[in-house]
């Protein structure tokens, strides 16, 4: 996943220029634009062991087949009619989350899990989780028109890494980490961001490593310490 932005602007430089060599008209090209959507979906719906991250995977995948087929004039579509799927999505991670996780639906808690993972759904709602000591080795963060907190600051991590995943579509994650994590951050926002605003301690003895990845999609997710 880390590797799609790169790829993506590498891809559009060589259209670019091979539309200033005369060899392909870009203008062509444009109506296919949608196919990173339906790529990065893709990525998201096969790589994702969450529940949240294969619904946010779904759905851009199903925005950007629904474009792309507006662009090639299959049927019209006007962007602003795509906000159902956002419902719909809703809907399928409420109903994921009741049958498969009910501990992990949103509100507002306190907790200290003992597997080690954490599996958090905020949806019109906020989700708050403090992770006190055990051994950190995980999840997945979802937010959908609602926000998410996670404080790891006292989570102790046997192995000297872990992965975090988050989809954020219309919402926000924040998550707090101990000032000896070193954070890799391998999101891709559409329309939204990733922010790591923590402060990275030196390589050595002790020293952590937290991988956050996902997508952020009309939202934010900032990691701090």
């Amino acid at each position: 996943m880390s590797l799609a932005p790169a790829l993506i602007v590498i891809a559009i430089g060589v259209l670019f220029l091979l539309g200033n060599l005369h060899i392909v008209y870009v203008h062509d090209w444009f109506a296919y634009w949608p196919v990173i959507l339906i790529a990065i979906g893709l990525v998201k719906l096969v790589d994702s062991t969450f529940t949240g991250g294969r619904v946010a995977g779904a759905l851009l995948m199903a925005a950007g087949g629904l474009i792309l087929a507006d662009n090639l004039g299959y049927l019209r579509v006007d962007l602003w009619d795509l906000w159902p799927l956002f419902l719909i999505g809703a809907g399928l991670l409420m109903l994921a989350n009741r049958v498969w996780w009910p501990g992990s639906w949103s509100g507002p808690r306190q907790a200290a899990p003992t597997d080690g993972e954490v599996n958090l759904v905020a949806i019109f709602g906020g989700s708050n989780r403090k992770f006190v000591g055990g051994d950190f080795r995980g999840g997945h963060l979802s937010a959908m028109f609602g926000g998410v907190n996670l404080d790891l600051r006292k989570a102790g991590m046997a192995e000297d890494s872990a992965t975090l995943e988050v989809s954020t579509i219309f919402g926000g994650s924040d998550i707090k980490v101990p000032e000896n994590w070193m954070v890799v951050l391998e999101g891709v926002p559409i329309f939204g961001g990733f922010d790591d605003r923590t402060v990275q301690p030196a390589p050595g003895p002790g020293v952590k490593r937290l991988l956050v990845k996902g997508v952020a999609i009309f939202g934010g997710v900032n990691v701090k310490n």
